[in-house]
């Protein structure tokens, strides 16, 4: 019969062996020599033999060849540095496969002497493969963005450090080594869209929400380029905000499409409307050719009827005569224009060139619309410079410039009105100016003053004659002299100053 002690000491060993037994770890001892004194239930499962098989022997009859061998080794270094070694094993059973992290550990005596080795190996297959799944997950992510061409970040909100991969760090233009903080991060931004990048930022931090903005970067080349970033806060147990994660893609280059294709309609559209104020004017001026050349004719038809008929005196016909001159003499000039217009358009016109005085030029002009002016009773007066001032040009065209110029003056002059023209010097160019107090110019017309076919009246009904050519002329053989012609106008009814500036000849 056992006595309390030996009961007490068997109920400990069963207990402990129940508690070695009911785990899935293997539990093992060996002694210095490498046999083995015990082992669990879990052992005796995996090698398939009762704990008789297994105790007293060594691993090199438990295992194969390749595996005893490894587990040997580790024994032998853990007996020889005394100290615990944590290793990864490789079992292989009749059945399978299985992956072990093992842990052993001197086994010592009362007297502190090393007499074995205290072994525990767990189980680890499925959390190599959930760690091999995590690897593959790992790794297409990686590939995902890469192919995306993201940009990943992370932001610590408590010690207010930024972490962005190469990518995110490229699209910034900050370097592989440079420390980055959101005060930096903000530093980047175009100052246009500084205060509401931030904003975002901070409603998302209050809200512990996501995070989207589109923004303009700075790069330290001067460029600029426009992101996409998306985020996420991560918030404590308290909802307080602990870090953001996100991604960052630049979109320069989409936004560049956008403007393109805005910019491609609009200039659709403008040609459209070009197009169509083109055919519009060409419609508007063969309407006023037909008045133009219908006009002129139906007078010298009638002119002649009465001159043809009997009693007619010599007032009739030296009048009627007079008037046929005179339209005959406007259909010249008319097809005079259209045929300067024709040569113009197929770069068929020929200039005389040669070096002349302009003054006389300005005269013989001035004196060719005297007639016109003092029938309206306009003051025509000239200034010229006293000293010569050559060019290099075409008589016959020059006197056509200003001759155009001044009949348009006092075409749009009202009775009573004044019609100036001086000759100057302006630094190393002559300069012609043609100005009046006519009806003037609307500012929307201004720009269109020397295209062909525009005037400011467009119907046949108006008061003013002419096709609206001369000025197209006027500004063809100015720049076909080298020159230029500007027009100034403060508005209806406030008249008109016409400016030709031509390069002087040289000494």
């Amino acid at each position: 019969m056992m006595d309390r002690a030996d009961l007490e000491l068997h109920e400990s060993e069963l207990v402990l062996r129940t508690l070695l037994d009911g785990t899935d770890d293997l539990i093992f001892l060996k002694d210095r020599a490498g046999s083995t004194i015990f082992a669990n239930a879990a052992c005796t499962r995996l090698l398939g033999r009762p704990v008789t098989a297994i105790r007293g022997k060594a691993v090199s009859e438990l295992f194969h060849g390749d595996e005893s061998a490894v587990m040997q080794a580790v024994d032998e270094e853990v007996l020889r540095t005394e100290q615990p070694k944590t290793v990864e094993e490789t079992i292989t059973t009749a059945h399978e496969t299985r992956i072990y992290q093992t842990t052993k550990t001197p086994f010592r005596c009362r007297a502190g002497r090393v007499i074995g080795i205290i072994g525990v190996s767990r189980d680890i297959i499925e959390r190599k493969r959930i760690e091999r799944e995590l690897r593959e997950s790992e790794h297409w992510q990686r590939l995902a963005v890469e192919a995306a061409r993201l940009g990943l970040w992370r932001w610590d909100v408590r010690d207010n450090q930024l972490a962005w991969t190469p990518r995110c760090r490229s699209i910034h233009g900050i370097g592989p080594d440079e420390p980055v903080t959101y005060e930096r991060f903000l530093a980047l931004l175009h100052p246009d869209d500084r205060v509401t990048t931030e904003r975002a930022i901070q409603r998302a931090l209050a809200e512990c929400s996501v995070y989207q903005a589109e923004h303009r970067v700075l790069r330290p080349d001067g460029a600029a380029c426009w992101v996409s970033t998306s985020g996420s806060v991560v918030c404590d147990g308290t909802c307080k905000p602990e870090s953001m994660v996100g991604i960052a893609a630049d979109i320069t280059a989409l936004k560049n499409s956008d403007r393109e294709r805005v910019e491609l309609l609009r200039r659709a559209q403008a040609a459209q409307a070009e197009a169509q104020a083109a055919t519009c004017a060409k419609d508007e001026f063969l309407a006023v050719l037909s008045h133009e050349l219908r006009a002129p004719l139906q007078s010298m038809l009638g002119w002649t009827e009465m001159m043809r008929a009997p009693g007619a005196d010599s007032r009739v016909l030296t009048r009627g005569l007079e008037t046929i001159t005179r339209n005959v003499q406007q259909q010249m000039r008319l097809i005079e224009d259209l045929l300067d217009v024709a040569r113009i358009a197929s770069g068929k016109l020929r200039l005389a060139m040669q070096q002349i005085a302009l003054a006389p030029i300005v005269t013989a002009a001035v004196a060719s619309v005297r007639a016109a002016a003092d029938a309206k009773a306009i003051d025509l007066s000239t200034a010229l410079e006293p000293d010569p001032v050559e060019i290099v040009g075409d008589p016959a065209r020059l006197e056509q410039i200003v001759v155009n110029l001044l009949t348009n003056a006092v075409k749009f002059t009202p009775t009573n009105g004044t019609v100036e023209v001086w000759l100057d010097r302006v630094e190393k160019a002559a300069r012609i100016t043609v100005a009046d107090t006519g009806a003037g110019i609307a500012p929307e017309l201004l720009p269109h003053v020397f295209e062909r076919f525009k005037q400011a009246e467009c119907t046949a009904e108006r008061s003013q004659g002419g096709l609206g050519l001369g000025l197209s002329i006027v500004s063809h053989l100015v720049e076909s002299h080298g020159g230029s012609v500007t027009v100034e106008s403060a508005g209806k009814g406030r008249g008109s100053r016409f400016m030709v500036t031509l390069p002087l000849a040289p000494s």
